[in-house]
């Protein structure tokens, strides 16, 4: 029987899942992907922060209305 002495280290699953540069590199190519698909001039933008990676899209030369 497998034994259960199992301990999750959250600082580095937070490193190598939600802040490392393979998860923006995703992130990145699906903000991408979404702001082409709504047919209207966005440019994708990731941001790694302290928690995770933030991913966005943001209009070109957006109004200021």
């Amino acid at each position: 029987m497998a034994k259960k002495d199992f301990e999750w280290d959250f600082e580095a699953a937070g490193n190598l899942m939600l802040r490392s540069p393979e998860i923006s590199a995703v992130c990145e190519a699906e903000a991408e992907r979404m702001t082409i698909a709504t047919g209207v001039e966005y440019v994708p933008d990731v941001y790694i922060g302290r928690n995770r990676v933030r991913a966005g899209g943001f209009q070109i030369g957006g109004n200021d209305e």
